[in-house]
């Protein structure tokens, strides 16, 4: 549809035309929309007939067909696909909507639809991506599965690139599994458009200082006395803290932390500079576990970390789909009590490995999407899991982790009630879990702050601890990319039940996003590092020097965490005692001793 002129838009789009005029936005804000870009919203950009078999595409071979299904009832037509051969890979067979129209940077975008698994196949599996027609980097991505029952999607993402031109398509890649699929009423329009810049606004930022203030922070009183247990005015003090007791962690790799080579050195140096948790992205994963030579390096790495104080999250004990698993368990999905035994064996063996190693555990990872064990041995065996997991390390708080809760800008309402159900599931079956884990990854679809805080607010309900296991943000921008770092990590940290804050991985020569890292490969601070440090080191680290008042006093209030406390009489004979002190929700206060009698100070003049 070709945009209309200006003299025949409605009063009310020139009169907003003219307030965007009136209040520009920053001068790093993305490129704004051109007003000859601006139609009536929502905008379709599927053509009118969306449910087209020729629309299917079998590359290198032949996979799948297509047939029509006429529309009954309250149920509209659609398009059933038969999945007869796997590919070797799933776009091979895919079914390609054209998309003509022009998307640009800001846009928000809707994608519906719905499908089913249809007879014999029990649950269908869709890859489903809108590509750049000129980069090839998804516009929009989801993996999605259903059972036979007609289950509805629909996803809302921020794009960051213009794509004037129309973008190349709207992928359904159906080849992930042999499998029978009927898909209908897709929809993908744009909803919104001309989102300028991160200004969130600023009632969401002060009320988060103001929660930050409230539960992140304690009074802390110093009070300093001589030998004979009189008050010291002016005696100088000095708060430094040490560490934080918030988990700000990362997704670590086990060769690096034990390596000898200058790169391992650096890595090693770098994260204990910067962070106080760490998380194995691979190494305790059951494939890698079961191999002889990765567990002694992963012990190794555990032993370093330990000789640091470092505290580690145990990632994961069961990645429940068969691509996640070690192959000798596929090997015996057609007997289920040796599943079982098997499952069981291996959760009680690598907990019982490393009791009292492991703060907290993802005894279960993505098990909403990932379900081929339950299928088999009941959904109950979730729980069976927990409960092997506290017998074995009684010590450790036990999560359940999972994707998309935080994520799509927010727009994940049917996940997290999911999510909701599931946890209720567990915690009613009187499952140990102590812990909701939330990953985080970010691309073009971020969530507003205020709504990142709604969200979590919504899961400590369940009075559960709460975590994000998986933090990166994948932006082409990197002011907008520390922006976002800032305003996320903030609105994280206001809330009360969020005990860590974990990044998933920090340099680019070790990450699975690798533009999404705080270093680059060349160990050069990117602005999204610069905005993680500054909040971490600086707004929120406390380091204060001053005197006591005439009372031998001096008040303050410090970030939770540890400290050395310090006192020195001052003067040509200074002399100084120090204490190492923990600092809780409580609050707290510190008596130093001087050696020596405190000279008389004149009171002050009023």
């Amino acid at each position: 549809m070709s945009p209309r002129s200006a003299a025949h838009r409605p009063a009310v789009l020139k009169l907003a035309l003219g307030l965007l005029a009136i209040f520009a936005a920053p001068p790093w804000a993305l490129p704004a929309v051109p007003k000859a870009h601006l139609p009536d919203l929502p905008r379709s950009l599927l053509p009118h007939k969306a449910l087209n078999p020729t629309g299917l595409y079998n590359i290198g071979g032949h996979f799948a067909r297509a047939k029509v299904i006429a529309a009954t009832g309250d149920q509209s037509a659609s398009l059933e696909f038969d999945v007869y051969h796997k590919p070797s890979q799933a776009w091979r067979a895919q079914y390609l909507l054209p998309v003509t129209s022009a998307v640009y940077s800001g846009d928000e975008l809707e994608l519906s639809f719905k499908f089913r698994a249809v007879a014999p196949s029990t649950q269908a599996t869709l890859n489903v991506s809108l590509h750049n027609k000129k980069s090839y980097i998804p516009l929009m991505h989801a993996i999605v599965t259903s059972g036979p029952h007609w289950r509805a999607v629909q996803l809302y993402q921020t794009t960051w690139q213009s794509v004037p031109g129309g973008a190349d398509g709207l992928y359904f890649s159906l080849g992930e599994q042999k499998q029978r699929i009927e898909l209908a009423d897709i929809s993908l329009r744009v909803v919104k458009t001309g989102i300028k810049s991160l200004h969130f606004g600023g009632q969401w930022r002060r009320q988060a200082q103001r929660r930050i203030w409230l539960y992140r922070m304690a009074p802390l009183t110093v009070c300093v006395l001589d030998s004979t247990g009189r008050p010291w005015p002016q005696a100088k003090v000095h708060v430094a803290m040490l560490r934080h007791a918030f988990e700000f962690g990362t997704a670590v790799d086990a060769d690096l932390l034990v390596g000898k080579s200058a790169i391992a050195q650096k890595y090693r140096h770098t994260f204990l500079k910067y962070f106080n948790h760490a998380e194995f992205e691979n190494d305790l994963k059951w494939p890698e576990w079961d191999n002889p030579a990765k567990r002694k390096r992963t012990l190794q790495a555990i032993a370093w970390l330990q000789a640091h104080h470092i505290g580690i999250r145990g990632h994961n004990l069961v990645w429940p789909h068969w691509r996640y698993l070690p192959e000798k368990v596929f090997q015996l999905r057609h007997q289920p009590a040796a599943l079982r035994q098997m499952v069981a064996r291996h959760v009680a063996n690598e907990t019982r490995m490393l009791a009292g190693k492991v703060d907290c555990w993802d005894v279960v990872n993505e098990a909403l999407d990932n379900h081929s064990l339950q299928d088999i041995l009941g959904k109950s065996i979730l729980i069976s899991w927990y409960k092997i997991a506290h017998q074995n390390d009684p010590h450790a708080v036990l999560y359940i982790n999972e994707y998309g809760i935080v994520t799509n800008g927010g727009h994940t309402r049917l996940k997290r009630l999911r999510y909701e159900r599931l946890i209720h599931f567990l915690l009613d079956g009187k499952a140990p879990l102590g812990g909701i884990g939330v990953q985080c990854h970010f691309g073009r679809d971020i969530t507003p702050p205020q709504r990142v805080v709604d969200i979590l607010d919504e899961l400590a309900a369940n009075h559960c601890q709460l975590a994000v296991t998986e933090l990166d943000i994948n932006l082409p921008n990197r002011k907008i990319q520390g922006e976002y770092m800032s305003d996320f990590l903030t609105a994280a940290f206001s809330v009360p039940g969020v005990v860590g804050i974990n990044q998933w991985g920090f340099w680019a020569g070790r990450h699975w996003r690798p533009e999404a890292a705080l270093w680059n490969k060349a160990w050069t601070l990117r602005p999204v590092g610069k905005a993680y440090i500054h909040l971490v080191y600086h707004d929120w680290w406390t380091d204060k020097k001053a005197q006591t008042n005439q009372a031998g006093l001096y008040a303050t209030r410090g970030f939770l965490g540890a400290y050395r406390i310090s006192a020195s009489s001052g003067g040509k004979k200074a002399s100084e005692v120090s204490k190492l002190v923990t600092l809780s929700r409580s609050g707290m206060q510190v008596t130093l001793r001087l050696p020596g009698k405190a000279t008389p100070h004149p009171p002050l003049k009023r």
